[in-house]
Parts: C-alpha cells; structure tokens; sequence
C-alpha cells in the first residue's frame, strides 16, 4: 500500500436513518511505536432517511376534479397513476419538476359519483424509486331530486299546495309554477337541507298549475326534478269571521229618540259586508239587514241606523267570498246606551221598595 498524506474510504451497506461511531488509523514507514497508539479519537455521522413518500393529501374534491398533494423525504421526481376501481391506467405527471420535495397534482375530467383509487411513483436524484401505497377517494354525487309530492291545501281562504321532496344531498329549495307555462313565479328557500317543503298559496280555483322543484349545493351544482301538475278545488270555504266588535251610542236632539251601532268585522279573505239583525235576545228572528257592501274586502264597517234606544237587539255578519260561500258569525247582542240607563233604573227603583228611605 502505498503511503500518502491525504487518505478516502468509501462504506457501503449502511442502514438508513442510523448513527455510526468510528475511528482511523495511521502508520507510517519507520515506526517505532504501538499501531494501536495510532488510531484517532472517536467520531460519529448519521446516514440520512431512507427515500420515501409521505403526507398524502386530496382536497378540494368537486363532481370531476380534485387536488392531490404528497412529500418525499429527498428531490425527486414523480407521478401519479389512478383509475376506477384500483385501475391505474391513467397517468399524470407531478408538475413540481425534479427538484422538489413537495409535488402536486390536479385531476380532472373525473365522473361524479365515484370511487377513483391512486397510488404515486418516484425517483429520487440516487436512482432509488418509491411507490406509495394505494389510495382511494369519491367524487362529489350530483345533486338528485326524489319523492317529489304536491298535497293540495283546503282549509284555508285561497287555494294552495303543499311541495315535499327529498334530494341525495343538502341543497336549497326552489319551486316554480305557472298555469300552462305563463306567468311563471317562483319560490325559494336558501337553507342547504336534504328534507324539502314549501307551500305555494294564493293559486286561482279550478285551474291546472304546472310545478317545477329544484336545488342547488354548497357548490352551485343544481338538481331539477320532473315537472308535475296540479288541479286546484273549485272554492267551497266560507270566509272565516273574528275580530267582531260593537260600538252603540245614543242619536237625536235630546240623545234619547234613536240608537245606532257601528259593528266592525274581520274576514280571513276578501268578501262582501251586510249585518242582520232583529229585536230582542238570543232569537233565530232576523227581521232587518243592512244594504250589503258588495265591495272584496278583509276589513268591515257597518252602521245600522233608527234603533229604539229602551230594547235590546241580537245581530249577525254576513260575508261572502268571491265564489259565492257564505261566512255567517254567531250571535251578537246589542245593549244601547239607553237601555243600559234603563236597567240602571229598574234596579234603583227595586232597592226603593226594599228600602224605603232611598230617592232616585
């Protein structure tokens, strides 16, 4: 062997992500020492990690795309192959370059609605290749319309219906109706849910609606489901009568000669005003009626004039909605001024009789 100053070992078949401890030795021609005086201290290195792929990532899943992004421990170059049901025909090269310990790729033109699997490929700048293991991720579904159902409503002052349907993911409610395609509305509920139901009111009688239900995803992405018809009732529903109220007074010269009542109604749709009324208390006997309001109105006023201010009277409302149905109230009692006066007396003049020092 020859001598030289300057002195190289190569090792190999290190371990990986180990820590070796070592020491040289030296001699020269004309010793005249122990060889084992001549090693040197000792020293220590680290082999660097074994080449590998890690922290594999997929996000921003859509219907047809997707991002997927991984780590290797040294610079290296590398691609992804994927498909359908562990399928890897397909092929995408990493476009971070060779020299990159952080790669990425996007996928496209995917089909919604599926099961794609991958796994990615690498070669490092010692040759070593890397294969990962196998993954898998779905596509987004496309939003879906089922179990559409239109339920006609009776029981309130305008047609209506019902919508119900359900979808395979949350997305916001839309329904659009129109007769024959005319005049088309619209109503929407921006809620992401899957359980979907609004009520459309106000519809004509005895007309063919065409409806039209809808939704769109967190995405946009926007479902329509098949058209259905409806047929709405002929109107059958009386008004319904509430909020009655009754304010007499007193009329003439002395305040004493007439009586009038001004009595105001609510109705829950628009329809006609006449009050009946007739003498006495708690009688089917309705001798007399107002001129009727012919007027579609929620909101009613009318005056009954020339009451006999000494007797009471009963009443009723009367409305009538456009189709003809006739609302009618209970019975309503009228107590005049006067006649309240008059009770007043009759009860002072028992008490003068039962005791005789009172004066009225």
């Amino acid at each position: 062997m020859d001598s030289v100053t300057n002195h190289a070992v190569e090792l190999n078949g290190l371990d990986p992500s180990a820590t070796y401890y070592f020491q040289v030795q030296s001699l020269d021609e004309n010793r005249d020492y122990s060889p084992d005086s001549a090693y040197s201290t000792t020293y220590s290195f680290s082999t660097l990690q074994a080449p590998a792929i890690s922290n594999v990532q997929v996000d921003n899943i859509t219907l047809t795309a997707a991002d997927i992004s991984w780590e290797t421990t040294t610079v290296a170059s590398s691609s992804l192959h994927y498909g359908k049901n562990s399928d890897f025909a397909n092929e995408v090269e990493d476009i971070s370059g060779a020299n990159a310990t952080k790669h990425s790729v996007k996928l496209s033109s995917l089909t919604h609605s599926t099961r794609y699997s991958f796994r990615l490929n690498a070669t490092d700048i010692d040759g070593n290749e890397l294969t990962s293991d196998n993954y898998n991720f779905e596509t987004l579904p496309m939003p879906r319309v089922d179990n559409l159902k239109a339920t006609l409503l009776t029981d309130q002052a305008r047609a209506g219906a019902k919508i119900n349907w359900t979808t395979n993911v949350d997305a916001s409610s839309i329904v659009r109706y129109s007769v024959g395609g005319a005049d088309e509305k619209e109503s929407v509920k921006s809620k992401l849910e899957k359980e979907h139901e609004i009520i459309i009111e106000g519809l004509s009688d005895q007309t063919d609606y065409k409806i039209v239900v809808s939704g769109a995803d967190s995405l946009g992405n926007l479902a329509e489901g098949s058209t259905v018809t409806i047929k709405t009732p002929n109107d059958t529903r009386p008004p319904a009568i509430s909020n009655i109220q009754i304010e007499t007074s007193n009329v003439g010269l002395n305040k004493q000669d007439k009586a009038q009542a001004v009595v105001s109604w609510s109705t829950d749709e628009p329809a006609t005003s006449r009050v009946e009324y007739g003498l006495g208390l708690g009688s089917d006997n309705y001798e007399k009626m107002t001129n009727e309001d012919t007027n579609l109105v929620s909101e009613h006023v009318s005056v009954i004039n020339d009451l006999d201010p000494t007797t009471p009277y009963h009443l009723r409302v009367n409305s009538t909605d456009h189709a003809g149905n006739l609302g009618k109230s209970d019975d309503q009692i009228i107590v005049s001024a006067e006649v309240q006066k008059s009770t007043l007396q009759l009860l002072l003049e028992a008490l003068q009789k039962v005791f005789g020092w009172m004066k009225i």
